[in-house]
């Protein structure tokens, strides 16, 4: 059942009329805004007065919170420049507000998911004794996300986005009780309209299919009500914080996971959306290089918590989250996986994706390798890097030749001089765009997951991932990677790393209000 008439190498555009609207009711509220505090103040100096002392008060509070000072320069120029208004930007975009009703659904399920998802202690033993770093790091995931780690399920690298999609199709008609889909972007085309063929049928033969889908993320790609139309047809499918035209930081915190759940024997993440361009069919940015990573087993139930904590926000019937278990035998493995989820404050307490990473940059001995689409990180990241390679450690970064987002691209760019004169190797994917988000580390650590090495994964979005230990798919990321950069990778110099001046003005403009974007 093909739901659009679409010629697969021309894609449809739906959106002028929709962000037409959006943007002028936007800037509508942004100019009532600053024109009535204009008014305000100008016609009454206490009003005047009582804003610069809150803003003073605001300021102080930024300043003490406990976050990099790379989170808080942005917020001080902003103050600098527009001391009342910076309140009301501040109050607008600056924190995470979350309805309370959400806040106690996600924290109840995941202490409900807790009494259900224990860590086999046999298992821990093991690996304390086996790879004590490694042992610490999935410590320190599981008592952030309550999520343990499995020795008792396996793992299947899978290098491209066709080969994710030829698997994920085989999966879903398999299907004999239940789906999860949840994905940041469902795109119209080709890939999209395969899938829902098979959930429709799926769907007619009594396999129930829920589907949790980014508004922002899906908004240029599909028609307004397509969860609608998907719900008319028998589909449980529902927008994740959809989008309304008002001015509020809860738009910031996006649903960046990708995560495909089916009857509890399979699941699948990394960085693969449902869209033409992730398997080629569609080129808009050059050849699109992706992966993903196929996981069965009792490692699954991590995958099945981290769908349900979000689901249960936006549907109007909750699910239980025991009804979705995996429910099989133990599957042969060679090593441990931990799958794990990552958001924004305050239904995480940590940054979990840049404190894994970290971690393992600080415990890698021999070799690092980094794929990812971005590279705008802060000085943290900047400075362990910089100490992996000058300690010995053979560190090698591969990154998009071709851009998808231009500026973005630039700040990814302007990183690399310092990178490459303490001795990081620094690779350009040549064909195109590389948008795999993959770390592998002395044989023994890797992570594969949605996690980018920018500010919006680390500290925005709603992301998930994979970390494997001693796991023998270490071995596959490792070598796809190697191949990656041997055959197509172009090795940037100090010379191509050299920035013109206005690339600095820009880097150092960019770069301020980096943390916000």
């Amino acid at each position: 059942m093909k739901l659009f008439k679409q010629n697969y190498t021309k894609k449809r555009k739906y959106v002028s009329w929709r962000f037409v609207i959006i943007a002028l009711l936007i800037i509508l509220q942004l100019v009532f805004t600053f024109g009535l505090i204009m008014l305000l103040g100008n016609k009454y100096a206490f009003v005047q007065i009582m804003f610069f002392i809150l803003g003073i008060i605001l300021l102080i509070f930024i300043i003490n919170k406990p976050q990099p000072a790379s989170h808080k320069l942005p917020w001080l120029f902003i103050f600098l420049l527009m001391p009342v208004a910076g309140l009301f930007i501040y109050l607008a975009f600056g924190k995470t507000i979350l309805p309370k009703k959400q806040l106690k659904r996600f924290n109840k399920d995941g202490i409900d998911c807790s009494k259900y998802l224990v860590q086999n202690k046999s298992a821990s033993e093991r690996l304390s004794q086996a790879n004590l770093d490694g042992w610490a790091m999935t410590q320190y995931v599981s008592n952030t996300t309550l999520l343990p780690f499995y020795n008792n399920s396996s793992c299947h690298y899978l290098p491209s986005g066709e080969s994710f999609f030829e698997r994920l199709k085989q999966r879903l008609n398999e299907a004999e009780k239940y789906v999860f889909l949840e994905y940041f972007i469902l795109s119209e085309g080709k890939m999209l309209d395969e899938i829902i063929e098979i959930l429709i049928n799926k769907v007619n033969s009594g396999v129930k299919v829920f589907i949790l889908y980014d508004d922002i993320g899906s908004m240029k790609y599909l028609p307004m009500h397509f969860d609608a139309k998907l719900r008319s047809l028998g589909i449980n499918c529902y927008k994740f914080n959809r989008f309304l035209p008002i001015i509020s930081a809860i738009h910031n915190n996006r649903d960046h996971r990708k995560i495909a759940v089916i009857d509890g024997k399979y699941a699948f993440t990394g960085g693969i959306n449902i869209g033409d361009e992730y398997i080629n069919v569609e080129n808009r940015f050059g050849h699109w290089k992706d992966c993903a990573i196929e996981i069965e087993g009792e490692a699954i139930n991590n995958f099945v918590v981290m769908f349900v904590q979000l689901y249960n926000l936006f549907a109007p019937q909750a699910l239980e989250v025991n009804n979705y278990f995996y429910k099989g035998q133990p599957v042969l493995s060679s090593g441990y996986v931990q799958p794990f989820g990552d958001g924004p404050k305050p239904l995480y307490s940590s940054r979990i994706g840049q404190q894994l990473f970290l971690n393992i940059i600080h415990n890698a001995k021999k070799y690092l390798y980094i794929t990812t689409p971005y590279l705008i990180v802060d000085y943290s990241i900047i400075e362990a890097l910089d100490m992996c390679a000058k300690r010995g450690v053979d560190v090698r970064i591969l990154t998009p030749h071709v851009p998808d987002k231009k500026a973005v691209f630039a700040l990814t760019r302007s990183n690399y001089m310092p990178l490459i004169q303490a001795g990081v190797k620094i690779f350009e994917y040549e064909p195109g765009f590389i948008h795999s988000k993959t770390i592998v580390c002395d044989d023994n650590v890797a992570f594969v997951g949605t996690i980018n090495f920018d500010y919006r994964s680390f500290v925005h979005h709603f992301e998930c991932g994979a970390l494997l230990i001693e796991n023998s798919a270490i071995f596959d990321v490792k070598q796809d990677f190697l191949q990656t950069v041997t055959k197509n990778g172009i090795m940037q110099t100090k010379q191509t790393a050299k920035l013109t001046l206005m690339q600095k003005l820009q880097k150092n403009f960019l770069g301020l209000f980096a943390p916000l974007l």
